[in-house]
């Protein structure tokens, strides 16, 4: 399984995220699914789509310029989800690519300025649904009033939507808002999200440790 990291770098770092830290940190559980390379420009990774397309693409990054990417890496990105390609989106990539209305349609829905906002860092609970549906505690930054299309929700905080997944043609995107610090991965809760997330997308790890997701559980 080959995945690719693209993290903000250059026209898509900013002031308030480690995107580098964050990669790292995203990358060791990844790492039992499959071979991981990180590449810290996302116009890079994008146009590469076209020609050394990986099977599982990951996203972090900040708001980037104005009207997102180049014509050659919006088409690369849109042929690659719905050609069949598999997407995770992360935290603040929902943000991104302002004025290109397009990636608001692969996500799934985005941050909407003057609209979407969060409180201050700091722990909160976060409810996931589905047949295991389990709470854990973490802190993190929690975005608040995205817009959100027709998507199913797999995750919520004080019943906003957090964390969702959908198909795209014959492509797979799940959008996950957790992960404003490296830190995140620490959580046993947050791994057991991602892999849940990442088996929806197709993947199967090497190993996996069920019982780690009960370390950081809300208690009933």
């Amino acid at each position: 399984m080959s995945i690719v990291v693209a993290y903000g770098g250059h026209a898509y770092a900013d002031a308030w995220h480690d995107f580098a830290g964050i990669a790292a940190a995203v990358m060791r559980p990844l790492e039992q699914y499959g071979s991981v390379d990180v590449v810290d420009e996302i116009e890079r990774a994008l146009v590469s789509l076209h020609h050394d397309a990986p099977e599982l693409l990951v996203m972090c990054a900040g708001i980037g310029p104005d009207g997102g990417p180049s014509r050659e890496a919006r088409g690369a990105l849109v042929h690659y989800v719905e050609g069949g390609g598999r997407l995770l989106a992360l935290h603040s990539v929902a943000t991104s690519f302002a004025g290109w209305h397009d990636w608001e349609r692969l996500l799934g829905g985005r941050w909407v300025r003057d609209v979407s906002s969060h409180p201050p860092f700091g722990s909160g609970v976060v409810d996931v649904s589905g047949a295991d549906a389990r709470s854990f505690e973490i802190e993190d930054e929690f975005y608040e009033d995205l817009r959100v299309g027709d998507v199913e929700v797999i995750a919520t905080h004080a019943d906003r939507p957090i964390a969702w997944r959908h198909e795209v043609g014959q492509g797979r995107v799940v959008y996950d808002a957790l992960g404003h610090t490296p830190a995140t991965y620490d959580s046993a809760g947050r791994r057991a999200l991602l892999h849940d997330e990442l088996v929806w997308l197709g993947l199967r790890p090497r190993s996996f440790d069920a019982s780690a997701a009960s370390v950081d559980k809300v208690q009933e």
